[in-house]
């Protein structure tokens, strides 16, 4: 699976479809990187409804415009951003203004209760 050898991050299935990514400290997440995430998961999911829990434990960088991959994957039902700082809240919190599909937690389990909650409404 194409998720298994990507170097910049980790990406893990907690529970069945939802994906939990954790992007190492340091990377830029650019459109192509973004688009080989998009493939990995496609590939993993197929025609499935499937959720990210974005874990933003490190400090990563990407382009408002690279978000566009995820606005594209049709059986992506829901992002749950997880973060633990305050600063990091209110960066995640202007991506959560621009999709029905995200929102920001500071809350494991309630992200991860969310995202059930939008599967089981796929």
């Amino acid at each position: 699976m194409i998720l298994d050898h990507l170097q910049f991050g980790i990406f893990k299935e907690i529970k069945p479809n939802i994906m939990e990514i954790t992007i190492n400290d340091g990377v830029e997440l650019d459109r192509a990187k973004l688009s080989v995430v998009a493939v990995g998961l496609c590939e993993k999911y197929q025609k499935n409804p499937y959720a990210i829990l974005a874990n933003r434990e490190n400090v990563y960088f990407h382009f408002y415009e690279s978000m566009e991959v995820y606005d594209n994957l049709i059986n992506l039902k829901g992002v749950a951003n997880l973060v633990n700082v305050n600063v990091a809240a209110k960066t995640t919190q202007s991506e959560d203004k621009n999709s029905d599909k995200i929102r920001t937690f500071g809350n494991r389990e309630q992200a991860i209760d969310w995202l059930q909650k939008t599967l089981s409404e796929a």
